[in-house]
């Protein structure tokens, strides 16, 4: 599958020990190779141990001297929030393979599912600066 630099997608990591399988969705809005890379971070780096589920659960394993084996699957591509829709897809795309997923190997955590869009807020007035200070220049005109 060929995926440009800007494509936003649900991604899903499945970590396999001898005795288990665990599942983690994820998103990202933009490059997932940056993504993948402070994920790998999260694993080498004990300063992000919580950063997410899946890293804590990594560390976890690493704690127990437990071998453990990372598969990296792209679920879903999707599209952020854009100025005008009422709804973010890639926000509610995750939240879809995550209610879809066996709950007894997931690692997300049910908070996520109840958080609310990030990228909507890129989108918000008081968030876009240059923006602003052209439109109060405007109104003042």
């Amino acid at each position: 599958m060929l995926l440009l630099p800007d494509t936003s997608l649900i991604y899903k990591a499945t970590v396999t020990t001898k005795d288990t399988e665990k599942l983690y969705y994820g998103l990202v809005e933009g490059d997932f190779k940056k993504r993948w890379a402070n994920h790998r971070t999260s694993f080498k780096n004990a300063k992000y141990e919580h950063d997410t589920a899946l890293s804590a659960y990594v560390w976890s394993l690493k704690d127990k001297n437990e071998e453990f084996e990372i598969k990296w699957k792209i679920e879903k591509k999707s599209t952020p929030y854009t100025i005008g829709s009422k709804t973010c897809n890639l926000c509610t795309d995750e939240k879809l393979c995550i209610l879809e997923a066996n709950k007894k190997s997931l690692l997300n955590e049910k908070s996520k599912l109840l958080s609310k869009c990030r990228h909507r807020a890129k989108f918000l007035l008081k968030n876009n600066y240059p923006l602003n200070f052209y439109v109060l220049l405007l109104l003042f005109i």
